[in-house]
């Protein structure tokens, strides 16, 4: 499986998603429940598409180019229609940050890029693996993602399975309208395990947390 992580608001989600809409490349079709196995697709964006993305920004990005096969729906326990990606398509799939809020904390959300390292034949089940198609449509997301993001770094630790403590530089992509947000009190990012990060917690710069890294080591 490839994925790739990147946080945000909404207003990054919407850049980013019009300069796919821009490139002709895709199909957008919209992962949630469904009264009947008919899927919502979109190919630009107007206020009836943003409120549904608003609710559900999670989508699957269809292409002539490498989607074999249509959509596969299954039902589900709550009698509704769920699409079942591994016998789709195969299609990438993109869920598209917004701000999380609690009482006293405003987060940037998290997004995803992601297409799985196997896929079944819908009706014969047998595996096939991903077109070379879908990998390179994969990279052109990806590269227009990070074109409306800003790089930023931390220390990141880890414990090796025999339990010691390790650290490495991990990367953040940040869209370029949640990265203002951060600098304001009461915004925080959340990677997970490090807990929720505060704009002074971010590097501009590799080789600043590098330094940090040293000095813990030489602790």
């Amino acid at each position: 499986m490839a994925e790739f992580t990147f946080y945000g608001v909404w207003e990054d989600s919407i850049a980013i998603l019009d300069q796919l809409i821009q490139s002709c490349r895709f199909t957008f079709i919209i992962d949630k429940p469904y009264e009947e196995p008919k899927e919502y697709t979109f190919t630009s964006l107007n206020e009836n598409v943003e409120c549904v993305l608003f609710k559900t920004p999670i989508m699957y990005l269809k292409s002539d180019q490498y989607s074999i096969f249509p959509p596969y729906f299954s039902k589900s326990t709550t009698n509704l229609w769920r699409i079942f990606p591994l016998r789709s398509g195969p299609f990438l799939n993109l869920d598209l940050p917004q701000i999380q809020r609690t009482i006293d904390k405003i987060i940037l959300g998290k997004g995803w890029l992601i297409y799985q390292s196997k896929y079944w034949h819908p009706e014969t089940l047998e595996y096939y693996s991903p077109p070379e198609a879908l990998r390179d449509a994969f990279n052109f997301v990806k590269k227009i993602i990070i074109q409306n993001c800003v790089k930023r770094y931390i220390p990141f630790q880890y414990f090796t399975t025999q339990g010691a403590e390790k650290y490495q530089v991990r990367t953040l992509y940040i869209g370029r309208f949640g990265i203002e947000l951060v600098r304001e009190e009461g915004f925080y990012i959340n990677i997970g395990g490090e807990g929720l990060l505060t704009y002074d917690d971010l590097f501009n710069r590799r080789v600043d947390v590098e330094k940090q890294i040293e000095q813990i080591r030489s602790q």
